[in-house]
Protein backbone atom coordinates (compact mmCIF):
# COMPACT_ATOMS: atom_id res chain seq x y z
CA UNK A 1 0.00 0.00 0.00
CA UNK A 2 1.10 3.56 -0.97
CA UNK A 3 2.49 5.76 1.71
CA UNK A 4 0.53 8.82 1.60
CA UNK A 5 1.41 12.59 2.81
CA UNK A 6 -1.51 13.00 5.23
CA UNK A 7 -0.25 9.44 6.78
CA UNK A 8 2.71 10.46 6.98
CA UNK A 9 1.89 13.68 8.89
CA UNK A 10 -0.27 11.81 10.95
CA UNK A 11 2.78 9.68 12.13
CA UNK A 12 4.85 12.86 12.75
CA UNK A 13 2.42 14.28 15.22
CA UNK A 14 1.68 11.33 17.55
CA UNK A 15 5.61 10.47 17.08
CA UNK A 16 6.21 11.97 20.62
CA UNK A 17 2.95 10.51 21.97
CA UNK A 18 4.46 6.84 20.52
CA UNK A 19 7.99 7.89 21.67
CA UNK A 20 6.63 8.28 25.79
CA UNK A 21 4.96 5.83 25.85
CA UNK A 22 7.04 3.53 24.48
CA UNK A 23 10.38 4.99 26.43
CA UNK A 24 8.17 4.78 30.09
CA UNK A 25 6.97 1.54 29.28
CA UNK A 26 10.18 0.33 29.00
CA UNK A 27 11.73 1.95 31.81
CA UNK A 28 8.85 1.60 34.29
CA UNK A 29 8.88 -2.03 33.66
CA UNK A 30 12.38 -2.17 34.46
CA UNK A 31 12.43 0.26 37.60
CA UNK A 32 9.09 -1.69 39.37
CA UNK A 33 10.93 -5.07 38.72
CA UNK A 34 14.02 -3.27 40.28
CA UNK A 35 11.74 -2.02 43.38
CA UNK A 36 10.19 -5.51 43.48
CA UNK A 37 13.56 -7.06 44.34
CA UNK A 38 14.48 -4.52 46.54
CA UNK A 39 11.30 -4.87 48.57
CA UNK A 40 12.09 -8.63 48.96
CA UNK A 41 15.75 -8.29 49.89
CA UNK A 42 14.03 -5.83 52.40
CA UNK A 43 11.50 -8.13 53.53
CA UNK A 44 14.40 -11.18 54.48
CA UNK A 45 14.95 -9.24 57.71
CA UNK A 46 12.22 -6.64 58.34
CA UNK A 47 13.26 -5.39 61.80
CA UNK A 48 16.66 -5.32 60.54
CA UNK A 49 16.08 -3.36 57.59
CA UNK A 50 13.25 -1.41 58.82
CA UNK A 51 15.44 2.05 58.21
CA UNK A 52 14.52 1.82 54.38
CA UNK A 53 11.31 1.55 54.25
CA UNK A 54 9.92 4.85 54.70
CA UNK A 55 12.38 5.26 51.88
CA UNK A 56 11.25 2.90 49.67
CA UNK A 57 7.98 3.98 49.51
CA UNK A 58 8.74 7.56 48.79
CA UNK A 59 10.63 5.98 45.76
CA UNK A 60 7.70 4.11 44.96
CA UNK A 61 5.73 7.31 45.58
CA UNK A 62 8.26 8.97 42.98
CA UNK A 63 7.67 6.83 40.11
CA UNK A 64 3.85 6.96 40.38
CA UNK A 65 4.38 11.28 40.08
CA UNK A 66 6.10 11.20 36.83
CA UNK A 67 3.93 8.23 35.12
CA UNK A 68 1.04 9.98 36.01
CA UNK A 69 2.26 13.60 34.98
CA UNK A 70 4.00 11.84 31.72
CA UNK A 71 0.04 10.63 30.83
CA UNK A 72 -1.29 14.56 31.25
CA UNK A 73 1.62 15.85 29.42
CA UNK A 74 1.15 13.25 26.27
CA UNK A 75 -2.62 13.67 26.08
CA UNK A 76 -2.50 17.67 25.79
CA UNK A 77 1.61 18.41 24.05
CA UNK A 78 1.48 18.93 20.77
CA UNK A 79 4.89 20.02 19.16
CA UNK A 80 7.92 18.41 16.96
CA UNK A 81 10.12 15.68 19.11
CA UNK A 82 13.60 16.89 20.48
CA UNK A 83 16.52 14.69 21.58
CA UNK A 84 14.75 15.61 25.76
CA UNK A 85 12.06 13.56 24.82
CA UNK A 86 14.30 10.66 24.11
CA UNK A 87 17.76 11.61 26.57
CA UNK A 88 15.93 12.72 29.26
CA UNK A 89 12.85 10.36 30.13
CA UNK A 90 15.99 7.57 29.70
CA UNK A 91 17.71 9.71 32.42
CA UNK A 92 14.88 9.72 34.71
CA UNK A 93 14.07 6.06 34.78
CA UNK A 94 17.71 5.76 35.28
CA UNK A 95 17.83 7.59 38.20
CA UNK A 96 14.55 6.04 39.68
CA UNK A 97 16.27 2.38 39.38
CA UNK A 98 18.68 3.71 41.98
CA UNK A 99 16.56 5.34 44.03
CA UNK A 100 15.85 1.91 44.76
CA UNK A 101 19.24 0.28 44.41
CA UNK A 102 20.65 2.48 46.62
CA UNK A 103 18.49 0.51 49.59
CA UNK A 104 19.17 -2.76 49.03
CA UNK A 105 20.83 -4.19 52.07
CA UNK A 106 23.84 -6.45 52.89
CA UNK A 107 25.86 -4.88 49.28
CA UNK A 108 29.36 -4.42 49.64
CA UNK A 109 30.78 -1.30 49.31
CA UNK A 110 27.06 0.29 48.97
CA UNK A 111 26.73 4.31 49.41
CA UNK A 112 25.22 5.65 53.30
CA UNK A 113 21.54 6.06 53.33
CA UNK A 114 21.77 9.70 52.86
CA UNK A 115 23.10 9.19 49.88
CA UNK A 116 19.46 8.31 48.85
CA UNK A 117 18.30 12.10 49.34
CA UNK A 118 20.92 13.35 46.73
CA UNK A 119 19.35 10.94 44.15
CA UNK A 120 15.87 12.21 45.17
CA UNK A 121 17.55 16.00 44.30
CA UNK A 122 18.57 14.71 41.12
CA UNK A 123 15.33 13.59 40.26
CA UNK A 124 13.48 16.48 40.40
CA UNK A 125 16.49 18.29 38.92
CA UNK A 126 15.76 15.93 35.61
CA UNK A 127 11.58 16.24 36.16
CA UNK A 128 12.29 20.38 36.38
CA UNK A 129 14.20 20.12 32.87
CA UNK A 130 11.62 18.32 31.11
CA UNK A 131 8.69 20.40 32.46
CA UNK A 132 10.82 23.73 31.46
CA UNK A 133 11.42 22.02 27.99
CA UNK A 134 7.78 21.10 27.55
CA UNK A 135 6.38 24.76 28.77
CA UNK A 136 9.06 26.12 26.26
CA UNK A 137 7.43 24.16 23.29
CA UNK A 138 3.66 25.06 24.45
CA UNK A 139 2.07 27.59 22.13
CA UNK A 140 -1.76 28.33 21.44
CA UNK A 141 -1.36 28.66 17.74
CA UNK A 142 -0.80 24.93 18.11
CA UNK A 143 -4.08 24.59 19.11
CA UNK A 144 -7.55 25.03 17.92
CA UNK A 145 -9.52 28.10 19.27
CA UNK A 146 -11.65 26.49 21.59
CA UNK A 147 -8.92 24.43 23.42
CA UNK A 148 -7.16 27.46 24.48
CA UNK A 149 -8.76 27.41 27.71
CA UNK A 150 -7.54 24.23 28.37
CA UNK A 151 -4.06 25.36 27.25
CA UNK A 152 -3.85 28.39 29.92
CA UNK A 153 -4.62 25.84 32.26
CA UNK A 154 -1.90 23.04 31.40
CA UNK A 155 0.68 26.39 31.02
CA UNK A 156 -0.60 27.23 34.96
CA UNK A 157 -0.17 23.23 36.12
CA UNK A 158 3.39 23.18 34.21
CA UNK A 159 4.07 26.34 35.61
CA UNK A 160 3.50 25.13 39.21
CA UNK A 161 5.37 22.01 38.82
CA UNK A 162 8.39 23.95 37.61
CA UNK A 163 8.29 25.92 41.19
CA UNK A 164 7.72 22.86 43.02
CA UNK A 165 10.11 20.62 41.08
CA UNK A 166 12.98 23.03 41.39
CA UNK A 167 12.20 23.65 44.99
CA UNK A 168 12.63 19.89 46.32
CA UNK A 169 15.89 19.60 43.98
CA UNK A 170 17.24 22.66 45.82
CA UNK A 171 15.27 21.40 49.70
CA UNK A 172 16.91 17.62 48.92
CA UNK A 173 20.20 18.52 47.97
CA UNK A 174 20.45 20.97 51.03
CA UNK A 175 19.58 17.74 53.12
CA UNK A 176 22.14 15.40 51.84
CA UNK A 177 24.53 18.43 52.01
CA UNK A 178 24.32 18.46 55.98
CA UNK A 179 23.97 14.97 56.42
CA UNK A 180 27.13 13.83 54.20
CA UNK A 181 29.08 17.05 55.51
CA UNK A 182 27.91 18.55 58.59
CA UNK A 183 27.05 15.81 60.76
CA UNK A 184 29.37 13.56 62.16
CA UNK A 185 28.99 10.08 62.10
CA UNK A 186 29.58 10.00 65.84
CA UNK A 187 25.75 11.90 65.69
CA UNK A 188 24.02 8.42 65.92
CA UNK A 189 20.82 9.36 67.36
CA UNK A 190 20.30 11.00 63.88
CA UNK A 191 21.59 8.72 61.58
CA UNK A 192 19.76 6.46 63.21
CA UNK A 193 15.83 8.34 62.88
CA UNK A 194 16.60 10.80 59.79
CA UNK A 195 15.42 7.94 57.44
CA UNK A 196 12.47 8.24 59.13
CA UNK A 197 11.58 11.64 59.59
CA UNK A 198 12.91 12.74 55.96
CA UNK A 199 11.43 9.31 54.49
CA UNK A 200 7.82 10.41 55.48
CA UNK A 201 8.05 13.97 54.49
CA UNK A 202 9.51 13.15 50.63
CA UNK A 203 6.74 10.33 50.80
CA UNK A 204 3.81 12.96 52.12
CA UNK A 205 5.27 15.11 49.53
CA UNK A 206 4.88 12.72 46.89
CA UNK A 207 1.40 11.79 47.50
CA UNK A 208 0.18 15.35 47.61
CA UNK A 209 1.86 15.41 44.18
CA UNK A 210 -0.04 12.37 42.96
CA UNK A 211 -3.32 14.11 44.43
CA UNK A 212 -2.69 17.15 42.59
CA UNK A 213 -2.00 15.27 39.11
CA UNK A 214 -5.26 13.44 39.92
CA UNK A 215 -7.28 16.42 39.94
CA UNK A 216 -5.59 18.07 37.01
CA UNK A 217 -6.40 14.71 35.05
CA UNK A 218 -10.17 15.26 36.42
CA UNK A 219 -10.37 19.02 35.40
CA UNK A 220 -9.10 17.79 31.94
CA UNK A 221 -11.56 15.35 31.35
CA UNK A 222 -14.61 17.49 32.55
CA UNK A 223 -13.47 19.94 29.94
CA UNK A 224 -13.43 17.39 27.22
CA UNK A 225 -16.65 16.08 28.18
CA UNK A 226 -18.35 19.01 28.44
CA UNK A 227 -21.52 19.56 25.77
CA UNK A 228 -22.50 23.24 27.04
CA UNK A 229 -20.42 26.60 25.63
CA UNK A 230 -19.16 27.06 29.16
CA UNK A 231 -16.08 25.79 29.95
CA UNK A 232 -14.02 25.58 33.79
CA UNK A 233 -12.28 28.69 34.04
CA UNK A 234 -8.30 28.29 34.68
CA UNK A 235 -7.34 28.25 37.93
CA UNK A 236 -5.71 31.93 38.87
CA UNK A 237 -3.23 32.93 40.90
CA UNK A 238 -3.88 34.87 43.93
CA UNK A 239 -2.02 37.55 42.18
CA UNK A 240 -4.62 37.26 39.49
CA UNK A 241 -7.49 36.89 41.85
CA UNK A 242 -6.44 39.50 43.73
CA UNK A 243 -6.42 41.88 40.57
CA UNK A 244 -9.07 40.59 37.61
CA UNK A 245 -9.23 43.98 36.15
CA UNK A 246 -7.31 42.44 32.98
CA UNK A 247 -6.54 45.04 30.19
CA UNK A 248 -7.39 43.53 26.54
CA UNK A 249 -5.70 44.26 23.42
CA UNK A 250 -8.85 46.89 22.57
CA UNK A 251 -8.55 48.13 25.11
CA UNK A 252 -4.90 49.00 25.49
CA UNK A 253 -5.00 50.46 21.48
CA UNK A 254 -7.81 52.76 22.52
CA UNK A 255 -6.51 54.08 25.03
CA UNK A 256 -2.55 54.50 24.11
CA UNK A 257 -2.08 54.54 20.27
CA UNK A 258 -5.75 55.45 19.42
CA UNK A 259 -5.57 53.51 16.32
CA UNK A 260 -3.28 51.34 14.23
CA UNK A 261 -1.76 54.88 13.49
CA UNK A 262 -1.08 57.27 15.76
CA UNK A 263 -2.81 60.42 14.92
CA UNK A 264 -2.94 61.85 17.99
CA UNK A 265 0.26 61.49 19.80
CA UNK A 266 -1.33 59.76 22.55
CA UNK A 267 0.60 56.42 21.17
CA UNK A 268 4.20 58.70 20.66
CA UNK A 269 3.83 60.22 24.34
CA UNK A 270 3.21 56.81 25.81
CA UNK A 271 6.28 55.02 23.71
CA UNK A 272 8.61 58.29 24.77
CA UNK A 273 7.43 57.33 28.80
CA UNK A 274 7.71 53.71 28.15
CA UNK A 275 11.52 53.60 27.12
CA UNK A 276 12.32 56.49 29.73
CA UNK A 277 10.81 54.64 32.37
CA UNK A 278 12.56 51.25 31.05
CA UNK A 279 15.80 52.80 31.05
CA UNK A 280 15.16 54.40 34.43
CA UNK A 281 14.61 50.47 35.53
CA UNK A 282 17.70 49.13 33.91
CA UNK A 283 20.01 52.05 35.78
CA UNK A 284 18.51 50.85 39.31
CA UNK A 285 18.94 47.10 38.31
CA UNK A 286 22.90 48.05 37.87
CA UNK A 287 22.86 50.30 41.36
CA UNK A 288 20.75 47.78 43.21
CA UNK A 289 23.75 45.20 42.21
CA UNK A 290 26.33 47.00 43.07
CA UNK A 291 25.02 47.29 46.22
CA UNK A 292 24.88 43.81 47.16
CA UNK A 293 27.81 43.52 45.49
CA UNK A 294 29.34 45.53 48.34
CA UNK A 295 27.62 44.06 50.76
CA UNK A 296 28.59 40.32 49.92
CA UNK A 297 31.79 41.12 49.44
CA UNK A 298 32.50 42.86 52.78
CA UNK A 299 30.86 39.86 54.35
CA UNK A 300 33.12 37.26 52.76
CA UNK A 301 35.83 39.77 53.74
CA UNK A 302 34.92 39.19 57.74
CA UNK A 303 33.94 35.51 57.39
CA UNK A 304 37.66 34.72 56.28
CA UNK A 305 39.01 37.22 58.49
CA UNK A 306 37.57 35.67 61.73
CA UNK A 307 38.48 32.46 60.60
CA UNK A 308 42.01 33.88 60.45
CA UNK A 309 42.57 35.39 63.93
CA UNK A 310 45.49 34.86 65.64
CA UNK A 311 45.29 32.92 68.51
CA UNK A 312 42.17 31.10 68.29
CA UNK A 313 39.24 31.70 65.57
CA UNK A 314 35.64 32.30 66.32
CA UNK A 315 33.68 29.78 64.71
CA UNK A 316 30.50 31.58 66.27
CA UNK A 317 31.70 34.84 64.96
CA UNK A 318 32.07 33.33 61.67
CA UNK A 319 28.50 31.39 61.46
CA UNK A 320 26.91 35.22 62.40
CA UNK A 321 28.37 36.23 59.81
CA UNK A 322 27.84 33.50 57.22
CA UNK A 323 24.27 34.00 58.20
CA UNK A 324 24.04 37.49 57.45
CA UNK A 325 25.77 36.85 54.37
CA UNK A 326 23.26 34.25 52.65
CA UNK A 327 20.36 36.77 53.65
CA UNK A 328 22.25 39.48 51.61
CA UNK A 329 22.52 37.14 48.74
CA UNK A 330 18.76 35.54 48.91
CA UNK A 331 18.07 39.38 49.09
CA UNK A 332 20.41 40.07 46.45
CA UNK A 333 18.45 36.89 44.45
CA UNK A 334 14.92 38.19 45.00
CA UNK A 335 15.99 41.83 43.86
CA UNK A 336 17.04 40.82 40.41
CA UNK A 337 13.76 39.10 39.97
CA UNK A 338 12.26 41.88 40.99
CA UNK A 339 13.99 44.05 38.90
CA UNK A 340 13.75 41.58 35.84
CA UNK A 341 9.75 41.75 35.98
CA UNK A 342 9.49 45.60 36.03
CA UNK A 343 11.73 45.81 32.62
CA UNK A 344 10.28 43.09 31.24
CA UNK A 345 6.86 45.39 32.27
CA UNK A 346 7.95 48.21 30.38
CA UNK A 347 9.83 46.57 27.45
CA UNK A 348 6.21 44.96 26.54
CA UNK A 349 4.73 48.14 26.59
CA UNK A 350 7.30 49.15 24.14
CA UNK A 351 6.27 46.50 21.73
CA UNK A 352 2.80 47.49 22.15
CA UNK A 353 3.26 50.77 21.79
CA UNK A 354 5.71 50.85 18.58
CA UNK A 355 4.33 50.38 15.72
CA UNK A 356 1.87 52.98 15.58
CA UNK A 357 4.91 55.32 16.00
CA UNK A 358 8.33 54.02 14.32
CA UNK A 359 6.91 50.68 13.64
CA UNK A 360 8.61 47.13 14.73
CA UNK A 361 11.87 48.50 15.53
CA UNK A 362 12.73 47.53 19.26
CA UNK A 363 10.83 44.00 18.70
CA UNK A 364 12.91 43.01 15.23
CA UNK A 365 16.35 41.76 16.29
CA UNK A 366 19.07 39.67 15.41
CA UNK A 367 18.94 36.05 15.07
CA UNK A 368 20.69 34.37 17.40
CA UNK A 369 20.95 30.93 15.79
CA UNK A 370 23.52 32.24 13.33
CA UNK A 371 26.29 32.70 16.25
CA UNK A 372 28.06 30.22 17.34
CA UNK A 373 29.07 29.46 21.37
CA UNK A 374 32.03 28.21 19.84
CA UNK A 375 33.25 31.30 17.98
CA UNK A 376 35.16 32.52 21.48
CA UNK A 377 35.64 35.95 20.39
CA UNK A 378 32.12 36.49 18.43
CA UNK A 379 28.44 37.53 19.77
CA UNK A 380 26.34 34.82 21.30
CA UNK A 381 22.90 35.31 22.91
CA UNK A 382 23.42 35.37 26.78
CA UNK A 383 21.13 37.79 28.89
CA UNK A 384 23.30 39.31 31.07
CA UNK A 385 20.33 39.98 34.06
CA UNK A 386 19.81 36.17 33.61
CA UNK A 387 23.05 35.32 34.58
CA UNK A 388 23.56 38.17 37.23
CA UNK A 389 20.58 35.90 38.74
CA UNK A 390 21.89 32.16 38.57
CA UNK A 391 25.18 34.11 39.81
CA UNK A 392 23.38 35.28 42.46
CA UNK A 393 21.96 31.50 43.06
CA UNK A 394 25.21 29.79 42.97
CA UNK A 395 26.62 32.58 45.73
CA UNK A 396 23.61 31.49 47.96
CA UNK A 397 24.86 27.94 47.57
CA UNK A 398 28.75 28.54 48.22
CA UNK A 399 27.39 30.51 51.39
CA UNK A 400 24.96 27.39 52.61
CA UNK A 401 28.44 25.13 51.63
CA UNK A 402 30.34 27.68 54.43
CA UNK A 403 27.49 27.37 56.78
CA UNK A 404 27.62 23.58 56.39
CA UNK A 405 31.41 24.02 57.27
CA UNK A 406 31.26 26.02 60.04
CA UNK A 407 28.41 24.31 62.16
CA UNK A 408 30.78 21.27 62.87
CA UNK A 409 33.78 23.89 64.91
CA UNK A 410 30.18 25.44 66.50
CA UNK A 411 28.87 22.17 67.72
CA UNK A 412 32.03 19.85 68.62
CA UNK A 413 31.31 17.66 65.86
CA UNK A 414 34.14 16.38 63.51
CA UNK A 415 34.63 18.35 60.53
CA UNK A 416 34.30 16.75 57.57
CA UNK A 417 37.70 15.62 55.30
CA UNK A 418 39.45 18.50 52.58
CA UNK A 419 38.49 15.77 50.00
CA UNK A 420 34.67 15.76 50.49
CA UNK A 421 35.07 19.49 50.44
CA UNK A 422 36.73 19.82 47.19
CA UNK A 423 34.34 17.10 45.95
CA UNK A 424 31.57 19.50 46.86
CA UNK A 425 32.44 22.83 46.07
CA UNK A 426 34.04 21.08 42.48
CA UNK A 427 30.39 19.68 41.87
CA UNK A 428 28.73 23.10 43.00
CA UNK A 429 31.28 24.95 40.31
CA UNK A 430 30.39 22.47 37.28
CA UNK A 431 26.98 22.40 38.12
CA UNK A 432 26.68 26.17 38.33
CA UNK A 433 28.80 26.87 34.64
CA UNK A 434 26.48 24.16 33.31
CA UNK A 435 23.26 26.17 34.51
CA UNK A 436 24.91 29.67 33.20
CA UNK A 437 25.45 27.59 29.91
CA UNK A 438 22.02 26.15 29.33
CA UNK A 439 19.83 28.70 31.94
CA UNK A 440 21.87 31.96 30.81
CA UNK A 441 21.10 32.37 27.03
CA UNK A 442 17.97 35.36 25.99
CA UNK A 443 14.95 33.77 25.78
CA UNK A 444 11.85 35.13 22.91
CA UNK A 445 9.65 37.21 25.08
CA UNK A 446 6.52 35.77 25.00
CA UNK A 447 3.19 37.51 23.07
CA UNK A 448 0.56 36.06 25.35
CA UNK A 449 1.28 38.42 28.39
CA UNK A 450 -1.33 40.44 30.27
CA UNK A 451 -1.91 43.96 31.86
CA UNK A 452 -3.77 44.56 34.65
CA UNK A 453 -5.14 47.85 36.56
CA UNK A 454 -3.08 48.62 40.13
CA UNK A 455 -4.89 51.01 41.20
CA UNK A 456 -8.10 53.22 40.63
CA UNK A 457 -8.27 54.37 36.99
CA UNK A 458 -8.28 58.19 36.54
CA UNK A 459 -10.19 60.67 34.88
CA UNK A 460 -9.46 61.25 31.84
CA UNK A 461 -11.40 64.90 29.71
CA UNK A 462 -12.58 63.81 26.55
CA UNK A 463 -11.44 65.43 23.50
CA UNK A 464 -12.72 66.95 20.48
CA UNK A 465 -13.62 64.22 18.73
CA UNK A 466 -15.34 63.08 22.09
CA UNK A 467 -12.94 60.55 22.50
CA UNK A 468 -11.29 59.79 26.18
CA UNK A 469 -7.43 60.71 26.86
CA UNK A 470 -5.40 58.40 29.11
CA UNK A 471 -4.29 59.77 32.44
CA UNK A 472 -0.96 61.96 32.41
CA UNK A 473 1.74 59.78 33.36
CA UNK A 474 4.03 61.42 35.79
CA UNK A 475 8.05 61.32 34.77
CA UNK A 476 10.03 58.40 37.14
CA UNK A 477 12.15 60.64 39.81
CA UNK A 478 15.42 59.20 41.49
Amino acid sequence: MELTREQLENRGQSYVKDQYLFSYSVAKGAVVANAAYVLSALLLSPTKNIAQFPLWLASLAAVVVTYITMFRGVLILNYAATWIDTVLPVLLAIIEFLLFSILQPHSQGKPPLSYWYLVFACHGLVAHVIIRARKRQLSKSHYAEDLHPLVEQFDHWLRRDMIGSGSSTLVWFCIWVILAIVVSPDASLIFRYHTYVLGSLALITMVGVVASAERDRKWIFDFLTRRSATVPAPISSPEETSMPNHVTDKQYKEEFTGDVVDRDGRGTHALAMALEIRKFEIDLYWKRAAYFWAFIAVAFAGYFAVLKLEGRPDPVGAYVINCLGLVFSVAWFFANRGSKFWQENWEHHVDRLEDAVSGPLYKTVLDRKQYSFWSLTGPFGFSVSRINTLLSLYVILIWIFLAARSVPAVVGWKEPSAKVNIFVLSGLTVAAIVILYVFGQTRGSSNDVKFVRRGPQGSRPPDNQGETLPPEIPKPTT
